[in-house]
């Protein structure tokens, strides 16, 4: 009998510091992997947010700053009807090279009006911070307070780098190869703005409005605004590119390191199964003088198993 206790207790001797073992190394690995997936989260977080200083300043509106049909999309889909704005824009006479009928100045300089138009608006709502609004009949309102991006996750700002790059393959696309057409769209916007073009107030309304000599500042200051808000739309996008590449790069980092290490659920699960095994092969047969094979042998072997066996097939698809 006494020799039966003194290999019970030598059994809980073993289980206890095997489990110990296992317990202590589950726990450090733990903190370390998922304090390294926090910092690697915070810094893409971090980056993301750098995007909240990028907007296009420019207050610059014309009656053409009409979208009604916006009104109707949810506010994280609209950006996806003006990036179709764009590329009928850069890619129209292409579509349309069999058409023998050139466009008149006039359809050049509206064309490049409305180019100006949704660059502002672009660049002023998602996934951009938002410093826009819409009346009921579609016209855009700048408002003095911008309503800054803020994710709570990892996936939502997944999410927002598949937005950014459907925007940047368009924009980039019109800036890159489409170089002359975006040249031909803006110079004639600034010179329809110089000449006093429609979509600008007529002739009679600017004479009962202004002397012939604040007219022609008028008239030059809007061409001025057009150039400053193509450029400066532009430069955005560079700084938007940047943005996009560092923060996809800490992304996918995140999910590289994640999918070679533990996650949360498994370890979890690890845990309990180790806390299972320590209090019925080592706290219960202690405590309680019963000797069952389930309890010294079954549990604790089977966590052994399962815990190893994982640990050994993620070394082997490493």
């Amino acid at each position: 009998m006494q020799s039966k206790k003194k290999s019970n207790f030598s059994l809980i001797g073993i289980h206890a510091t095997i489990l110990s073992i296992v317990i202590t190394f589950l726990s450090a690995y733990g903190l370390f992997v998922f304090e390294k997936l926090d910092e690697i989260e915070y810094q893409a977080f971090s980056e993301y947010l750098k995007i909240n200083d990028v907007y296009l300043a420019s207050t610059y509106k014309s009656p053409r700053h009409q979208f009604p049909y916006l009104l109707n999309i949810p506010c994280n889909l609209r950006y996806k009807k003006i990036v179709e704005n764009f590329w009928r824009l850069a890619s129209d006479d292409l579509i349309n090279s069999s058409n023998k009928n050139k466009p008149t100045e006039k359809e050049i300089a509206e064309n490049g009006f409305d180019l100006i138009c949704n660059m502002t608006v672009l660049q002023n709502m998602y996934p951009y911070p938002t410093r826009i609004s819409f009346n009921k009949e579609g016209e855009v309102i700048f408002n003095n307070k911008i309503q800054k991006l803020k994710f709570n996750s990892i996936d939502e700002l997944r999410n927002w780098i598949n937005d950014i790059d459907e925007i940047l393959r368009v924009t980039l696309f019109f800036y890159s190869q489409r170089k002359g057409k975006l040249d031909e769209l803006i110079l004639a916007a600034m010179s329809a703005a110089e000449k006093k073009f429609p979509p600008f107030e007529s002739e009679e309304e600017l004479d009962n409005k202004y002397t012939p000599g604040e007219k022609n500042d008028l008239l030059k200051m809007k061409k001025s605004i057009v150039y400053i808000s193509a450029s400066e739309f532009f430069r955005n996008m560079e700084k938007t590119q940047k943005i996009f590449i560092d923060t996809k790069k800490m992304i996918d980092d995140y999910d590289l390191y994640k999918n070679r290490h533990i996650n949360k659920d498994i370890f979890a699960i690890g845990l309990i199964l180790t806390f299972i095994a320590f209090i019925t092969s080592v706290i219960i047969p202690m405590l309680i003088n019963i000797s069952y094979r389930i309890f010294e042998v079954w549990i604790p072997v089977a966590t052994y198993l399962i815990i190893f066996s994982y640990l050994l097939l993620k070394l082997l698809l490493l």
